[in-house]
Parts: structure tokens; sequence; C-alpha cells
């Protein structure tokens, strides 16, 4: 037996920051951690099941559709430790990566694993700000994440998208941009997608147990999960009032980083893909990262200065 498999204690610990929480994120996704976790709890002492000791662990087993450690996230751009999560310099455009499920706080496990936390993503965009780039991207892979701490960062992304001295904060969905991932792409200057770049799921969800074999899932819209035999608001009106709240922050970030769009016709859970995206408001161009080098990009830019500048060390990003 693995001793990296969880007590009952750990699946306490896990089932309580998974359950009866407010999340903006795929039906899908959430379907996977909860599955995987319940596996886990119904396989008593002994049995084979995934490793995990936290939240993190679990979302690394449940996976997205990239991980970071040994990956080249950043075509042409200037090679990065192969374990670290970090900023990349090409052609002076500074290009953040937003991979994985987005969580409040930062930890070690950031740069190994499939997450990526609003406190991390803070500080890579004022570290960015530092060199003045000629733009800044911010390459969105993600199912999205955690309702907590999720508007703090993308008012702290609007205002600086909305100031004239700031370079221009371009979101490039590559190729997965869902709910949370959605809510901070909403408030850049502009969303670039690939033509096969998947775009949506607007609402919020919260997962709810009561017995360890029944679940029920509260929605703020009939598309935003097919599960069957989900709770009506009413049996749950509590935790549907948190629901209604994030959704509603939801609904007016959106509306204040994007006001010319229809909020009430695209805030039905599903997704777009690439040109249907453009088509509905909720992206502006068909393009990927290169096409943001291409308009932005600035051959004379010291790109190793300014990774010097940002990494003294290769403990930088370790601990946050």
């Amino acid at each position: 037996m693995s001793t990296n498999q969880p007590t009952p204690r750990d699946l306490h610990r896990i089932g309580a920051q998974i359950y009866n929480k407010p999340w903006a994120i795929t039906d899908e996704y959430m379907d996977r951690i909860c599955g995987i976790f319940e596996h886990a709890k119904q396989a008593g002492s002994g049995a084979v099941h995934p490793d995990f000791k936290s939240l993190d662990d679990l979302f690394d087993v449940a996976g997205t559709s990239r991980t970071v450690k040994g990956m080249t996230a950043f075509p042409g751009g200037k090679e990065q430790s192969e374990f670290a999560r970090r900023i990349a310099m090409i052609q002076g455009v500074a290009v953040i990566p937003v991979f994985g499920v987005l969580t409040p706080r930062a930890s070690w496990m950031d740069n190994v694993s499939d997450l990526t936390s609003y406190e991390q993503l803070d500080r890579m965009l004022s570290d960015a700000l530092a060199v003045d780039p000629s733009a800044i991207a911010l390459e969105i892979d993600s199912p999205g994440g955690n309702c907590l701490g999720l508007e703090e960062i993308a008012a702290r992304i609007n205002e600086l998208a909305s100031m004239a001295a700031t370079p221009p904060i371009i979101a490039v969905v590559n190729p997965f941009c869902a709910s949370a991932a959605y809510y901070i792409a909403s408030q850049c200057n502009s969303i670039h997608i690939d033509p096969s770049g998947m775009i949506g799921s607007i609402g919020t969800l919260c997962r709810m147990t009561y017995q360890p074999l029944e679940l029920h899932t509260v929605k703020s819209a009939e598309l935003k999960t097919i599960a069957q035999g989900s709770m009506s608001l009413a049996q749950l009106e509590d935790i549907a009032a948190s629901v209604r709240t994030f959704f509603e922050q939801f609904r007016n970030a959106i509306e204040r980083g994007r006001p010319r769009l229809d909020v009430d016709a695209v805030a039905t859970g599903q997704m777009w893909i690439g040109q249907g995206a453009v088509e509905a408001g909720i992206a502006d161009q068909i393009g990927g990262l290169q096409g943001v080098i291409d308009t932005y990009g600035d051959d004379e830019f010291d790109d190793d200065g300014a990774l010097e500048m940002l990494y003294q060390s290769e403990s930088d990003y370790t601990v946050l």
C-alpha cells in the first residue's frame, strides 16, 4: 500500500474542501474530482486507489489537458526551469501561464502540480509589469476553480487593463477557458481563441452530499450541469444563496469587463468553440499566442535581461 494513500483524516479534510463550497468550474471536472474522491472513500484499507494526501494532490490525479513538469509551454520563448511555473518573455511580450484548477492561495505545489493560485497570478502580473513589456498575454488552459478570491484577482486585472499606462493585457485561450478562467479572461483588454479552442461555462455550482453515495448539485443555469438527481434550489436555499451571490459577482464582472456583451444570453453554462465564441461575443478574435507576439512583439526587446531581472535564483517561485 502506498504511503501517499489518503487516511480517513485526509479524506475528511479534503471532502470538506470539495463539498458544500461554491465553485466556478465545469461540472465534468467536478464529477472527475468527486469520482476519484468517492472511490478512495469507499475503497477501504488496503484497496488500490489513486494516491493523494491533499486537495492539491487530488487535482493532480484528476489532471487537466496539460501538466507543467517537463512541458515547453511557450513556443519560441526562452527555456525555463523544468519544474517552475514562470513568466516567459517572447520579443517583449510577457506570457503568464494560467493552467489547471484555479485556487485562492499559493503553495509550493503550484509550480509542479496541475493548478494555479490567484495569489501566484497576482504576483506574476506585478513582476511582469516591472520589466515594462510591450504586452502581457495570459495563456489559459483551465476548467475553472474556486470562487473564493476570484473577484479580487479579476478586479485587479480589470484595474490594470483600464490604465492607459499599462501595456495591453490579452487573454489567449489555448485551448480551454471555462468558468473561473473566463471570469478572469473577461477582465482583459481582449480575448483571443484558437479555431479549436473552447470557452464559456459561465456559472457557479456547489456539490452537496449528505450520504456517502448520494450527490447533488446546486446550479445557476440548466446547462451548467447535466447530472441527474440534482436537488432544487428550494431544497437547499442556504447553499443556493451563496451560489447565487457568487454568480451575481460573476455576472457583474463580465458586465464590467465586457460591457457590450449580453451576459444573460451567454450565462447558460454552455461552451463555445473558436469562431462561434467570437460570433457570440464572448471572445474577440481567432488567433493564438503567436498572433499576439506578431502584433505586439518587439524584436529588439532584451528578453534575457528581463528574465535575469525577474529570476535572480532558481528558488524565486518555489515558495510564495
